[in-house]
């Protein structure tokens, strides 16, 4: 169906999910803005691009076609969530629990925007436990936030931090490499990555 027409909605976004699900990402791509190109970026097709885009690390863009789904439909909570994620990746975590508390306050019945939303502030009392020197109370809340929040990189990332500092060496190896899977290219966590050893 897809070769007898490319721009058919419904089947492109289909095919685009399936490739998105085996991880052909490019293919996923090249589908998408095949619509896009021919003037039919619903925002559906507008956040998956925007997906696509921050898991190649082309952060800006990522935020920029995200921002912009948000705008034209509020009520995008996909878009919100990977909105969320870009901010986090730039260090922007306010906006990012900002995105994510709408989210769970248009949703509050699903359970991942309210895990999300404790897992963000597991992730800021750890941060400051660190910073005061305060180790092990900052792993622990890490890894609770992991639990509620397996996906998120800026918590591998932390944990990777914390882990050095406390002479696990090889689990903080462990935890900035998921880092990194989650967030290719992420320079914090490469940089990461690279005093490692890695």
């Amino acid at each position: 169906a897809q070769a007898l027409d490319p721009l058919h909605l419904e089947t492109a976004t289909t095919l685009a999910n399936i490739l998105m699900n085996r991880g052909d990402l490019k293919e996923a791509e090249e589908v998408l803005l095949q619509l896009e190109g021919a003037g039919t970026s619903p925002p559906h097709v507008v956040t998956a691009l925007g997906a696509i885009a921050l898991h190649d690390g082309r952060v800006a863009e990522a935020q920029r076609r995200l921002e912009a789904v948000t705008i034209q439909a509020p009520n995008q909570l996909m878009a919100r969530l990977m909105l969320a994620r870009v901010y986090d990746r730039q260090g922007e975590g306010e906006h990012a629990l900002r995105e994510l508390e709408l989210a769970q306050d248009m949703a509050p019945g699903i359970a991942e925007f309210r895990n999300r939303v404790k897992a963000h502030g597991l992730r800021s009392e750890a941060e400051a436990f660190a910073q005061n020197g305060n180790l092990n109370p900052a792993l622990e809340c890490l890894v609770a936030a992991m639990q509620l929040d397996a996906e998120d990189p800026v918590i591998h990332n932390d944990l990777a931090v914390v882990l050095f500092q406390l002479g696990e060496k090889e689990k903080a190896r462990e935890s900035v490499s998921r880092a990194l899977q989650l967030a290719p290219g992420w320079e914090e966590a490469q940089n990461n990555l690279n005093a490692l050893g890695g």
